[in-house]
């Protein structure tokens, strides 16, 4: 997850220090897909489509300071009126359904070289077409990344090539008709960047780490071998076990913290907590998930899983 930009970074290192993330879920098609890699000629989109920008320079070339095989669209501006750079994955009127099977939408971005002071960030506006034009709601690049740099010293500067990551769900549209992504150079009066590896991904969560998001909560009518009524069930999924301590396992999420729990039917892999439906209605969207054992347990290890949110939990029938 330290290195998944879905998933915060730990408090103790932002404190000290910025980190930028390159991340992908997996190259393999089956997880990931291309919208555009830049490897076609300026204004041809990897498909073949001719892509639309208007009031900037563009040019697809490789990375300085990155292996050759590395393509991006090299991206200048000095307004931000009108001013965007639109690939387009289908022909005009056409679109792709996306709405089953994916999550994020990622893309890889750093500053040149000749871009403005490190320490200055630079914003610009996402959006998806549809095959009628249309757009979805815009979503800014400064909430998935923090666009600054580049960065070096006496040999240099070095174009950092970072992660951004968003949620489809972020764009608040139907996803039955994508033709390409827009990017609005809005937000910052002028700037350059490298634009690379547009795509998206199966999943939002990171594979064969130590743990996941929480992916399941139901309604329990009664909790094994107790009379406790009615009761919500949180379960944690990993793809590794969680460890079998001697201590208790502890779910946080935000200042909360809930000991009702342990491996779910045995399994190690998914640990469960069982929350009256007060406790549940009383947690807040965006608190920090997170899973521990009990402060006696004196290995300290810590299991983060995100941003808390009904609406990404998976609801799952009564048994």
């Amino acid at each position: 997850m330290l290195f998944n930009p879905s998933f915060p970074l730990p408090e103790e290192v932002v404190a000290v220090t910025s980190i930028d993330r390159g991340f992908t879920i997996s190259p393999d098609a089956a997880a990931t897909v291309i919208l555009e890699d830049f490897s076609e000629a300026t204004g041809t989109n990897t498909y073949g489509y001719l892509n639309d920008y208007q009031h900037i320079e563009i040019c697809h070339a490789p990375v300085k300071n990155h292996d050759p095989s590395q393509r991006a669209a090299k991206i200048t501006w000095s307004s931000n009126t009108d001013t965007f750079f639109q690939t387009n994955c289908a022909e005009t009127g056409t679109g792709y359904d996306i709405s089953s099977g994916f999550k994020t939408m990622d893309f890889r971005i750093s500053r040149q070289v000749r871009a403005n002071a490190p320490n200055e960030t630079s914003d610009f506006t996402i959006q998806l077409i549809h095959a009628d034009g249309a757009p979805s709601a815009p979503v800014q690049a400064e909430t998935y990344t923090g666009l600054r740099g580049p960065v070096g010293g006496p040999g240099g500067f070095h174009p950092i090539m970072q992660t951004a990551r968003i949620p489809l769900a972020d764009f608040q549209s139907p996803l039955t008709t994508a033709r390409g992504v827009r990017f609005t150079f809005d937000r910052t009066p002028n700037g350059a960047i490298n634009l690379a590896d547009i795509q998206l991904s199966r999943s939002d969560l990171p594979i064969d780490l130590t743990a996941a998001r929480p992916v399941a909560v139901k309604s329990v009518q009664s909790s094994v071998n107790t009379s406790l009524g009615d009761m919500i069930s949180i379960t944690l999924s990993s793809s590794r076990p969680f460890p079998v301590r001697d201590a208790l396992p502890e779910l946080r999420i935000g200042d909360q913290a809930f000991h009702l729990g342990g491996p779910r039917d045995a399994d190690l892999n998914r640990m469960e907590f069982l929350l009256s439906p007060g406790q549940f209605q009383s947690l807040k969207e965006g608190d920090e998930v997170s899973l521990q054992f009990d402060a006696d347990d004196n290995q300290g290890q810590r299991w983060g899983f995100g941003k808390f949110s009904r609406q990404r939990l998976q609801m799952e029938a009564l048994p």
